[in-house]
């Protein structure tokens, strides 16, 4: 009612809220008696009630099942559609900054990088070779001339692949005794902050 909406619209829009996001069972319930994640849910929908033209989220879907996330997102999505709001995103899941128009990687206060999420893939490289061995210094020490450094996590050795027509079949012959398994994928936005928040590893990579 602050927001000058009728009660016929509230009443509607609750309903739609509450049902998108598994709360209808629950309208009488006192807020404190509902779970982490259903209490992120229900702010989320009080914030978009009055359909707001800009909105702002800060990490809107932690603590969320996998269901209740894509719900929420499918909404949002339908309100920048429907009607043209703007939505300022900050999260760790950097699977749901892909759908931005554009992103910018924040550390330690700072801006370390910024663009589309198209163009920060893009000027990433094509590929990103992965490398599980039990002397990740030994794999680092036999490709880092040809492929540049690597990320060391855990068991395995992540090296950014420039070349579209670099030979993983080749790689994976040389160095089939040396390793305990060999893959290759297209990059994403976890590997490309991964790369500008490490001094040692973006030399060179301009995002």
């Amino acid at each position: 009612m602050l927001r000058n909406l009728s009660r016929a619209t509230i009443r509607q829009r609750s309903d739609e809220l509450l049902e998108l996001f598994n709360l209808r069972e629950r309208r009488h319930m006192k807020v404190a008696t509902l779970s982490g994640g259903m209490r992120r849910a229900l702010d989320i929908a009080r914030g978009v009630l009055h359909r707001p033209r800009v909105l702002f989220l800060d990490e809107p879907t932690l603590g969320l099942d996998v269901p209740s996330r894509r719900g929420i997102w499918r909404f949002i999505e339908q309100l920048r559609r429907e009607e043209v709001m703007t939505v300022f995103l900050t999260t760790h899941y950097l699977e749901e900054a892909e759908a931005c128009d554009q992103v910018t990687f924040l550390a330690s206060g700072r801006i370390i990088g910024a663009g589309t999420p198209e163009s920060l893939v893009r000027r990433f490289g094509p590929y990103v070779l992965e490398i599980d061995g039990t002397d990740l210094d030994v794999i680092a020490g036999l490709l880092s001339p040809r492929l540049g450094p690597c990320l060391k996590e855990g068991g395995t050795a992540s090296f950014r692949v420039l070349d579209e027509q670099f030979s993983f079949a080749e790689l994976q012959a040389e160095i089939n005794d040396s390793v305990q398994a060999v893959r290759w994928r297209r990059p994403n936005l976890n590997d490309v902050f991964l790369w500008v928040n490490d001094p040692a590893l973006n030399s060179g990579l301009d995002i």
